[in-house]
């Protein structure tokens, strides 16, 4: 009885299974959406949201609020182009698994920020109705999630909504207390009280 198996074989060797999730990985990160097989999509997810996760932890200046610490000017460069000293061990992080240094570089000071406000759930998988001819397998979409032309629109980070629920309460008089962290204002929280991704009524 097989027990404790984290990961999916995919029909290749372990060394062939993790190039070819290291090249899916990297052209996720350039296209910010890729269509392949169910299983493949479920195992790019894992170590694509790892990813996003590693930057996070090791830039300081995407673990707290913009109210609460004040960005480090500081630049070095790396593989010739000019970056953020607070940023450097992202770079390292995850340059094991990413391919080029160009996209290594959209990684930590594109998707990092992107998603600095959203605990997880950075990538979504959606599976087609259309199976792959030949050989009939299931096929899926993945991608990033608050991006230009996504698929589907995803829901607010849940600060976000607090903050939209606080100003909202604020507007009608209601006395209300004021959050630990603010990060967006009373007209964005009035446009996200509009927008279908998000209800915030009691």
């Amino acid at each position: 009885m097989k027990k404790r198996i984290r990961f999916r074989k995919l029909g290749r060797t372990p060394a062939h299974k993790w190039a070819m999730l290291r090249n899916m990985v990297t052209s996720l990160i350039e296209h910010e959406r890729i269509v392949t097989t169910l299983p493949k999509a479920k195992e790019v997810q894992t170590v694509a949201e790892k990813m996003i996760t590693l930057v996070k932890r090791n830039s300081p200046d995407l673990q707290e609020t913009p109210s609460n610490v004040l960005p480090n000017k500081e630049t070095l460069w790396w593989n010739g182009k000019k970056i953020f000293k607070t940023h450097f061990n992202a770079y390292r992080a995850v340059q094991p698994v990413i391919r080029t240094p160009q996209m290594i570089f959209k990684c930590v000071e594109v998707l990092g920020p992107r998603y600095q406000f959203r605990d997880g759930g950075y990538t979504r998988v959606l599976k087609l109705t259309k199976r792959r001819q030949g050989d009939n397998a299931p096929m899926a979409l993945i991608e990033y999630v608050d991006r230009p032309g996504e698929v589907r629109a995803a829901r607010p980070p849940a600060i976000f909504q607090e903050n939209a629920e606080f100003w909202m309460d604020a507007m009608e008089g209601e006395e209300v207390e004021e959050p630990d962290d603010i990060v967006i204002g009373a007209e964005e929280a009035a446009e996200l009280t509009k927008d279908a991704k998000m209800d915030i009524s009691k």
